[in-house]
């Protein structure tokens, strides 16, 4: 909290908090950050460092989509925070930019919060149509599954959709999770014009164990292993993002060091690493510095 005089205190001598100057103290303050969203997990930058591999593999899997034929159904494997998403995402930005007309649909799945086979039907259902809504429950699975057969056909027509099932794992725990995968890989058989290719996300590199057999040769079709950043990989990471987030000369290299070395020990989680750097910066902010120290 900010040192605040007009702070009041009560009767036992303690200081009560004031919010309306907390807010016209912290905005007198030093401007510390330039683009906050630079370092949300969810920020897709200019360049992946670290992932060129990655993104070569993915991008030779996917580029035949931009000549509007169906790409495998493939697998991303890593550890939390090791750029599976990102590597994604990017990869999708650069296809967009590359279609001269009907670019791909992409439809991100997050099975940690569409958690049930009836959800993840609904959700793509309801980002397809953006109007008519699958109720959360109560619709037998046939009639979704069949009316969203027709409504691929209709609105994505001739295109290519790519369904992204990240965190793909959590899924398969659940009843019917199996049956659902094997559904979604074998869409191409029950559709007229348009065309799917999946992609899984996982944290789990034994995932692949505990599928069907029929899914496991429907979905594995290629697989992707991405393995932990180093300490020296993390701190590349940061100091491209803080160039972005931070107001110049507002950083030392010692403080990204110090986060990248801390997430290193944690299985090279970019994630953390970037969630290190950004709570310095708001500690900073909150405190009236104007550069983030050790």
């Amino acid at each position: 909290m900010l040192n605040n005089p007009k702070n009041n205190s009560n009767e036992d001598g303690e200081f009560s908090f004031n919010i309306d100057h907390f807010y016209k103290n912290y905005l007198k303050g030093p401007k510390i950050f330039k683009h906050r969203e630079a370092l949300d997990p969810s920020f897709i930058p200019d360049d992946l460092p670290h992932r060129d591999a990655e993104v070569k593999n993915i991008a030779g899997l996917t580029a035949c989509a931009l000549r509007g034929d169906v790409p495998p159904n493939f697998l991303c494997y890593g550890m939390t925070g090791t750029g599976k998403t990102a590597t994604i995402r990017y990869v999708s930005q650069k296809i967009a930019q590359h279609c001269t007309t009907n670019s791909p649909w992409w439809i991100y799945i997050n099975c940690n919060v569409v958690s049930t086979p009836y959800r993840v039907l609904a959700h793509i259902y309801n980002t397809i149509s953006r109007k008519e809504k699958i109720p959360p429950t109560g619709l037998p699975k046939d009639i979704i599954f069949k009316k969203l057969l027709g409504l691929m056909d209709l609105l994505i027509n001739e295109n290519i959709c790519f369904l992204v099932l990240d965190e793909i794992d959590i899924l398969i725990e659940k009843k019917g999770g199996n049956e659902i995968l094997y559904d979604l890989t074998r869409l191409n058989e029950n559709l007229d014009s348009c065309r799917v290719s999946v992609i899984g996300i996982s944290n789990k590199l034994k995932f692949m164990n505990y599928l069907d057999p029929r899914v496991r040769s429907s979905l594995g079709q290629e697989e992707l292993v991405f393995h932990p950043y180093n300490a020296n990989e993390l701190a590349d990471i940061l100091e491209e993002r803080a160039s972005i987030a931070f107001q110049e000369d507002s950083i030392g290299v010692g403080v990204i060091r110090l986060c990248a070395g801390i997430a290193a020990k944690e299985h090279g989680d970019a994630r953390k690493a970037l969630q290190l750097l950004r709570k310095a910066g708001e500690i900073t902010e909150r405190n009236h510095r104007k550069s983030i120290l050790e």
